[in-house]
């Protein structure tokens, strides 16, 4: 891969993950305090997420390795999401709200699949490659956590009303005209308009082996409780004193360790193997709302938060690696929508509903949430699964090794 290809990709992902991390983190914070719904409606909203990760990848696929380049595609879909997300700053009612966010997820809960596949496309190694810059993604996450919210949120004071916390879904719909346009700049991933003998809209084949079988159904429940951290993350700094100026900087902190971990990402999995790093993500989750459910001293939560990044690295990016192992030129796009479909959709469907399900019932008087309860539900989750490692990624170290290191397709 030369400079100038490296270089455009790695804009390519700070720009997608501007996006998201411009509103993503605060969501369930404008839902539930500017917004004023409740913890089971705003599960509903955020659980919305799964039908355009369910439905979404069928078009998605078939139009990315049937009739146009992923990286077309990604900007008709950025240039959509913007749109889309430009009305929905504007909503303020429970049901509009639903389904404009059912709208916008639809159309860009594909990008992330898509972006990866770019990268893959380009990739002379995925083990040295996708890391490098995957991490430009961490990177657009951090500074739009500090461009945005400490600056320009701190500028309009203390209060919820005057926080200018609304602001952040126009930011993210401006930045999606603007990744929109750049993606027809990318460079391209191939002819995607010849005929692709009879290829099916999604290659679920891929499904028959047992590895990859077991790789879906674990990451889905795992998942399932890494919902907890988008949900409650926001309300509860904003619980525990954070002021709002102060939420999107202290969550960015976990991704300042990220930046280092996709840089070395593919050195560990060399090392240690795939079920082994995955093991320390899941690990890092339960340290993670270990330190949430003690709330307190400010200096344990923070440092609770700052392992989010590493534990994202540990699993999705080392799953996406992984799978990528059993994807070929034709079916790279589908292979990568499938796990969308099953982490984004169905754990995030399954997950957000929990988590607003959990939030009602340790809600007392006074909307105040036991949050020492709340995060203990997922760290028991997590454990549990950990207890099930053994089973569920059963792989071998030598076949690890070799699909980190990007070798064959299966």
């Amino acid at each position: 891969m030369s400079a100038s290809i490296r270089f455009r990709l790695a804009v390519m992902m700070f720009l997608q993950f501007f996006i998201a991390g411009a509103f993503t983190p605060v969501l369930s914070l404008y839902l539930r305090d500017v917004l004023h719904f409740s913890g089971m409606q705003v599960g509903i909203i955020l659980s919305v997420t799964a039908g355009g990760s369910i439905a979404a990848p069928l078009l998605a696929s078939f139009v990315a390795d049937r009739f146009i380049r992923a990286e077309r595609l990604l900007g008709i879909l950025q240039l959509a999401g913007g749109a889309l997300m430009l009305v929905f700053a504007r909503e303020q009612h429970f049901w509009p709200v639903v389904i404009l966010y059912l709208g916008y997820t639809i159309v860009t809960v594909p990008t992330f699949a898509l972006t990866n596949a770019i990268i893959f496309h380009h990739a002379t190694g995925a083990r040295h490659t996708f890391g490098s810059i995957r991490v430009y993604g961490t990177i657009g996450w951090i500074a739009v956590a500090w461009l945005f919210s400490y600056f320009w949120v701190r500028s309009g004071g203390n209060g919820i009303a005057a926080s200018r916390l609304p602001d952040a879904l126009f930011l993210a719909a401006i930045t999606s005209f603007a990744l929109g346009i750049y993606s027809f700049t990318l460079p391209a991933t191939g002819d995607r308009r010849c005929a692709t003998g009879g290829m099916p809209i999604l290659p679920f084949t891929v499904l028959r082996n047992p590895v990859v079988l077991r790789l879906c159904i674990f990451m889905f429940l795992l998942s399932f409780f890494y919902r907890f951290y988008f949900f409650g993350t926001a309300p509860f700094l904003h619980a525990i004193g954070f002021s709002d100026r102060n939420i999107m900087p202290a969550m960015s902190l976990g991704q300042v360790p990220e930046v280092f971990a996709m840089g070395l990402l593919g050195w560990l999995l060399l090392r240690y193997g795939t079920r082994k790093i995955i093991v320390i993500g899941m690990a890092l989750d339960i340290f993670r709302y270990v330190t949430a459910a003690i709330s307190g001293p400010p200096w344990l939560v923070m440092l609770g938060l700052s392992v989010h990044g590493l534990s994202y690295t540990f699993i999705y990016a080392t799953a996406s690696i992984y799978l990528d192992r059993f994807c070929d030129e034709r079916t790279r796009s589908g292979v990568h929508q499938i796990f969308a479909m099953i982490t984004s959709g169905l754990g995030n469907f399954t997950g957000y509903l929990f988590c607003g399900f959990v939030m009602d019932i340790f809600t007392g008087p006074g909307s105040h949430v036991n949050y020492h309860l709340f995060w203990l539900t997922p760290a028991a989750g997590i454990a549990i699964l950990l207890c099930a490692v053994p089973v569920w990624l059963g792989m071998k170290k030598k076949e690890v090794n070799e699909n980190a290191l990007g070798g064959g397709t299966a």
